[in-house]
């Protein structure tokens, strides 16, 4: 491995660490919490791979060695990447890197760019979901546990597959976001705040399984999905993760709940929802993510949602 070296040169006197610090914290201000700890946990394996303390020390290095050595080193890095990880997670990890030379930068501290070859992207990725028949065995599942658990189940699942939610986002629903009467939830999404938060529809059945669910919970303010006791603390995202798998696992699916999402997606573009109104419901940036969507299968306007809940109903449920 290409060694970068560290010494006590006067760039560990000078106020550029100070400069770096201030410009990693506002590059990262608005950024969601998720998007700043896989920030953090990029360049930590970088500068655990490089046997170095952290990112003062990773950026110290990359000042001290130069472009040609840096640019060496990281191409050794993506070859040991390689054999951990897949494409799309090595390209965010270098990518993570390449801000950090950007703010050195900026900082006055270098003057060059990162110039190395990244992995080529795979086949688009699989983001066909589960099926219409495995959404109900899913639901078969969680309505035969005890009331309250096939309560709350009910609902989770049912947000993810017609409203499309995210996993953080369930984690992070309020009881106060959701409009049950109008069949609404305000929704923030990655990387926003609260103010800046869309208004999605929820169809009749998610509505009426959140009614559901309620009587279980309380109506007072606070996490909307809770753990089963007194305390109602919110469910955490990996407790949402374990849910969804340990209940496809005894349907006889393996899935994440990731899958829910794509199956929202998907399920709008073949009901023939315009691509257009299925990337504002899912909160794509870009319009070329839900196309992805589209490519595989081969609105707010509430009309998407009611197709998935049409293939959703449920006996007594």
């Amino acid at each position: 491995m290409t060694a970068l070296t560290t010494t006590a040169s006067s760039l560990a006197t000078d106020d550029w660490t100070a400069r770096l610090r201030s410009l990693i914290d506002l590059e990262l201000a608005e950024k969601s919490v998720d998007t700043k700890r896989a920030y953090e946990g990029d360049v930590r394996d970088l500068a655990g791979w490089l046997k170095l303390v952290d990112t003062m020390a990773v950026a110290q290095a990359f000042a001290e060695n130069g472009q040609a050595k840096t640019n060496l080193m990281l191409r050794e890095y993506i070859v040991h990447l390689k054999t951990r990880i897949g494409s799309a997670a090595i390209r965010r990890r270098i990518a993570a890197i390449k801000m950090l030379v950007k703010l050195l930068r900026m900082s006055g501290v270098v003057t060059w760019t990162v110039d190395v070859t990244l992995p080529k992207r795979r086949s688009l990725p699989d983001t066909t979901g589960v099926s219409t028949e495995e959404v109900n065995r899913l639901l078969t599942v969680a309505e035969q546990q005890t009331p309250a658990k096939a309560a709350r189940d009910v609902a989770m699942i049912r947000l993810a597959c017609t409203a499309g939610m995210r996993r953080f986002e369930l984690w992070k629903l309020q009881l106060e976001d959701f409009d049950l009467e109008h069949g609404r939830v305000s929704i923030a999404g990655k990387d926003r705040e609260k103010d800046d938060a869309d208004i999605l529809p929820i169809p009749e059945g998610t509505v009426a399984a959140l009614r559901r669910w309620i009587k279980h919970r309380g109506d007072a303010p606070g996490p909307m999905l809770t753990v089963l006791c007194k305390r109602r603390t919110a469910l955490t995202r990996s407790a949402v993760y374990y849910l969804v798998t340990t209940l496809g696992t005894k349907a006889g699916l393996t899935l994440h709940p990731h899958q829910l999402r794509h199956f929202f997606g998907t399920t709008m573009l073949s009901e023939g929802v315009p691509l257009r109104d299925v990337q504002k419901l899912m909160r794509h940036k870009d319009a070329r993510t839900t196309e992805v969507y589209d490519d595989n299968r081969r609105v707010r306007d509430s009309a998407g949602p009611r197709k998935i809940d049409a293939l959703l109903k449920r006996e007594g449920y």
